[in-house]
């Protein structure tokens, strides 16, 4: 926006513009007491509107809940039966659902269930003596697992475990964004949601009161990163991990505001242990975030745990306080007097009226329901038809759901001001740069920035009518758009080293106007677009030739090429497949069969669904063929000026790039359709493509082609063959390609 390069100031004064280093890291103080978050930016009326559906979905959840309470109680009378068909499912390919939980208990010592999963793998404890034995050492291992689940046992020192996050607070240290968190975090999992090796605790999760289309994000302020790995247990909906910050459902971790590390949910539906290794040393500045973008599914976050052990810690929560009391019971001297046990406990919870949190989840887990309304089953044939009404209710109130928005945002972070590195090193600091802007703009007596981090002074600074750089730079850019080259030629660069302006007094004035009409981009295009300059001829007489051989002073109006995005919008508009729409997603762009590369991504479309070409979305090592012949900049730093080169392949691809050749084929049947003469077909494709109409020469000349080219593909489709020939020539004229 200020048409200067602050960077060099970084290590050393700038060598050419009164750019000090001061200057450079008094800016530097300003971002970097800023915090970047990708939030969800929903307007009043549509957060409103979000929550009374959430309100709504919750209505539904309670009176299906109250609904299924008698099914527990009967799940309940059965459940020994149950345990010891699954004890026979333990190596099984596809259990039962009380199958498949034994299974994962097994391996999980704060499960419910993990007693009796290895009591049921203990094939030598099958005598009343040898179980009773077995017993006393299992009661003893548990005991063993339910000290080593408290962060104070010494095991957690060994490993260097710290507990981050378990929610057990709220949100109190997070910022929540969108409806999905909105309520704070859950303690209770409603009847359609599924999450394993839930146990009545605190968990950030994005389902609301039950509603799988709410979305939103959850971030924490920046802190510095204490150890080299990040244990995240959590469940949701898996994505591949290509996706990276791409996946609507994601545990991140950004390192120097850089999205650095990303966990998945597996899509198993149970609460699991993922691991991000960080990539440099430690005390790094950090925050974590939790996103949730999927409509169709939710994330739950149960703990966070930094660790200098790379592997998870060995045990997911704490042990039951009902198991252990289950236990100690000393009748117990088989595996069917354990599961008779665990029936009576299960009888117990189904028996009482109001449960805490932490009780439901264990009847719930005890039954073996991955969701709540799995025991429908236990149900009467009326009490399923009310419940399937209600569930009815809930997926319209899921369908009805308004759709967010999300957006990167910025909000303040330890407002400061930062020490000069010297000579760029973070590690040899020098006098402390207070936060201000340009001195050679602003002057070096202004009050430095005390609100916030600065930004809103900084924004006030640059769009200020004093500030001498902001309009004429904007201006400058305008003019370059329209005339191929800016009043400043060096748009990037007003400094000493940039091009003096070819019309100074013209500079001044259009800044001054863009002022006074309030920075209006528009007026200023209009004042450009009806002068007598921007309407003139291409047309170059011999005095100018002789005086003015660049054509610096504009005496005629300048020949200039289309850019590589508005080539491909022409060729999409006279096809008749350009699609006009304002907004909506990015489309990805077609990856042909000669690219390839590292995180090569899924192909889009030829054609991008007709999207301009502003709706492409960018890939750094994978840019359309089109764009790269015709000089589209790189995509990795800023280009305020693209080049414009004329080489031979950029003639070959208009000849033999697919994209190209299917437009031309299009347009060729649009025109076929067309009512009229040959000649007035012509016409009407030169008035699309070239803005003008064909002289009489043209219409001969054209006539013969597509004579000469219908006896040469001949065949039925010949006639339409030597129309998209002839669409194909014309797409490759250079009055298409130029602007006169």
């Amino acid at each position: 926006t200020q048409g200067l390069t602050v960077a060099c100031a970084r290590c050393h004064d700038h060598k050419f513009d009164p750019v000090p280093t001061t200057d450079y890291y008094s800016l530097f103080g300003i971002l970097a007491s800023t915090h970047l978050n990708e939030m969800c930016v929903d307007t009043p009326r549509r957060a409103r509107e979000i929550q009374a559906m959430n309100a709504r979905a919750g209505d539904a959840n309670r009176a299906i809940g109250a609904l299924l309470r008698p099914a527990l109680a009967a799940a309940a009378q059965s459940l020994a039966e149950r345990l010891l068909a699954a004890a026979g499912e333990l190596e099984a390919d596809d259990p039962s659902r009380l199958g498949a939980e034994v299974q994962y208990a097994l391996s999980e010592p704060s499960h419910p269930l993990h007693p009796f999963a290895r009591s049921a793998a203990q094939e030598s404890a099958s005598a009343p003596s040898a179980f009773a034995e077995w017993m006393v050492r299992l009661r003893g291992e548990m005991h063993d697992w339910a000290l080593k689940a408290d962060p104070s046992h010494p095991l957690w020192d060994e490993r260097d475990d710290t507990v981050y996050e378990d929610f057990e607070r709220g949100f109190s240290d997070w910022i929540s964004s969108g409806a999905a968190f909105a309520d704070g975090p859950a303690r209770t999992v409603p009847p359609g949601q599924t999450v394993g090796g839930f146990a009545g605790q605190a968990v950030a999760a994005s389902f609301g009161r039950g509603a799988d289309s709410l979305v939103g994000t959850l971030t924490t302020e920046k802190f510095r990163m204490p150890a080299r790995h990040v244990h995240v247990r959590m469940a949701g909906p898996a994505y591949p991990r290509a996706l990276r910050e791409n996946a609507p459902v994601r545990f991140t971790v950004i390192a120097d505001e850089h999205k650095s590390g990303h966990a998945m949910p597996d899509g198993s539906g149970r609460l699991q242990w993922h691991s991000i290794a960080m990539t440099k040393e430690r005390d790094r500045i950090c925050s974590l975030e939790i996103v949730d973008r999927d409509r169709t599914g939710a994330i739950v976050v149960d703990k966070v745990v930094f660790s200098s052990h790379p592997q998870p810690p060995p045990i997911a929560g704490p042990v039951s306080r009902a198991v252990l009391d289950l236990l100690a019971e000393d009748d117990i001297s088989s595996l069917e007097g354990l599961a008779v046990a665990y029936q009576a406990l299960a009888r117990d919870l189904a028996g009482r009226r109001d449960l805490a949190p932490s009780d439901r989840a264990l009847l719930r887990t005890l039954l073996g329901l991955g969701r709540l309304e799995d025991a429908a089953e236990h149900l009467s044939v009326s009490q399923r038809s009310e419940l399937a009404a209600w569930t009815a209710r809930r997926a319209a109130v899921e369908r009805a759901m308004p759709e967010s928005s999300f957006a990167m945002t910025s909000r303040d972070w330890r407002p400061s001001d930062s020490p000069v590195h010297i000579r760029g090193n973070h590690k040899n600091l020098g006098e402390v740069a207070p936060r201000r802007f340009l001195q050679a703009v602003a002057g070096s007596n202004q009050k430095p920035f005390r609100i916030g981090s600065g930004r809103l002074e900084l924004a006030n600074w640059i769009a200020s009518a004093a500030n001498p750089l902001t309009a004429r730079v904007m201006v400058n850019r305008l003019w370059h758009h329209h005339f191929g080259r800016g009043i400043v030629a060096s748009v990037d660069n007003f400094g000493r080293m940039g091009e003096e302006p070819s019309h100074p007094a013209l500079l001044d004035y259009l800044a001054r106007r863009f002022v006074e009409s309030g920075w209006s981009v528009k007026a200023v295009h209009r004042e450009i677009l009806l002068s007598s300059t921007y309407r003139a001829a291409s047309g170059e007489s011999e005095p100018a030739r002789r005086v003015d051989p660049a054509n610096r002073l504009l005496s005629h109006f300048p020949v200039r090429r289309l850019e590589a995005e508005a080539i491909r919008d022409a060729m999409l508009a006279v096809s008749g497949s350009l699609d006009p729409a304002v907004g909506g997603p990015g489309v990805p762009p077609h990856i042909s069969v000669y690219q390839d590369g590292r995180g090569k991504p899924e192909s889009g479309p030829l054609d991008g669904l007709g999207r301009r070409s502003v709706y492409l979305q960018v890939r750094r090592n994978f840019l359309p063929p089109l764009f790269l012949a015709f000089d589209y900049p790189l995509p990795i730093s800023t280009a305020g000026r693209r080049g414009v080169s004329a080489v031979s392949s950029q003639a070959l691809l208009m000849l033999n790039n697919e994209f190209i050749q299917g437009q031309a084929d299009l347009w060729a049947g649009r025109v076929l359709q067309l009512r009229g003469a040959s000649r007035e077909r012509v016409r009407d494709m030169y008035l699309a493509s070239l803005g003008r109409p064909p002289v009489e020469s043209e219409l001969e000349e054209v006539e013969r082609f597509l004579d000469r080219q219908g006896r040469r593909r001949g065949g039925e489709g010949g006639r339409r063959e030597a129309w998209a020939d002839l669409a194909h020539a014309v797409l490759n004229t250079a009055e298409f390609l130029f602007v006169r």
